[in-house]
């Protein structure tokens, strides 16, 4: 019979069960010492508040009157309609941010809710030349809707008219029926050593001259019951310079009279 002998149960000693521990244990410091040293990644910056979305302004609901008087105010407070043979035969009332805002993507723009005689009536339109008139006036019932035009006469010389000039008041009366206010738009200067008060007479002559070729074309047309009433005249002057610098810029495409 053979017998074993084992060996008694030795207690571990106190420095043997920090040595174990420590080999345990050293693993995870060395995880929370790198986890300390590396910098933690920022947050994601959270998106900014979405601001409330208005909702636009439903002016196809107002009543046509008010909705009228709004468009009355915008187009009289609109620059000056510049007009020239490329575009003398368009639909300008149709052309309008205005009128183009208010016209529904499932309708066509004929179905406006603005009829064309509030454009005609209220904005003022601009000629160069007198042989713009007539085409111009025959659509879109313009004879009779236009009230406002501003006519660029140029410089005023004390020699004659220029060509054509002599023209504008008879055309005007005659082409626009409703017309009510007129603003001739003339040089102001007439040339390098130009003596300012001969320039002042000249001036004071030929508007002397329009103001009588006006009120005879408005008395003949009243008589005629063509006209119901007068118009207001009016004068502005622009500097020679200016206007040319203007003219360059934007390409206004004046008709050389």
């Amino acid at each position: 019979m053979t017998t074993t002998s084992t060996a008694p149960h030795q207690t571990p000693t106190k420095q043997e069960i920090i040595n174990t521990a420590t080999t345990i244990l050293e693993p995870v410091r060395t995880l929370q010492i790198q986890s300390k040293a590396a910098p933690s990644p920022s947050p994601s910056p959270s998106p900014p508040p979405t601001p409330a979305q208005s909702k636009p302004f439903p002016i196809l609901s107002l009543p046509p009157e008010l909705l009228h008087q709004i468009a009355t105010e915008y187009f009289a407070s609109l620059p000056s309609q510049t007009i020239t043979p490329s575009n003398l035969h368009l639909p300008l009332h149709d052309l309008t941010p205005l009128t183009l805002a208010l016209t529904s993507p499932n309708h066509s723009i004929e179905n406006s809710p603005l009829p064309p005689s509030l454009y005609y009536t209220h904005t003022t339109f601009l000629f160069s030349a007198p042989s713009l008139l007539q085409p111009f006036s025959t659509l879109f019932n313009r004879a009779e809707k236009v009230r406002k035009v501003k006519v660029w006469y140029g410089a005023v010389r004390p020699f004659g008219l220029g060509r054509g000039r002599e023209d504008w008041v008879f055309k005007l009366l005659s082409c626009f029926q409703g017309l009510e206010e007129v603003g001739f738009v003339v040089e102001a200067g007439m040339g390098e050593g130009c003596d300012r008060e001969m320039h002042r007479r000249v001036v004071g002559a030929w508007w002397e001259c329009v103001r009588d070729a006006v009120r005879e074309g408005v008395n003949a047309s009243v008589a005629g019951n063509r006209r119901t009433k007068g118009l207001v005249l009016s004068i502005e002057c622009e500097r020679l310079e200016e206007w040319r610098e203007v003219k360059r810029k934007r390409r206004v495409g004046f008709v050389d009279m």
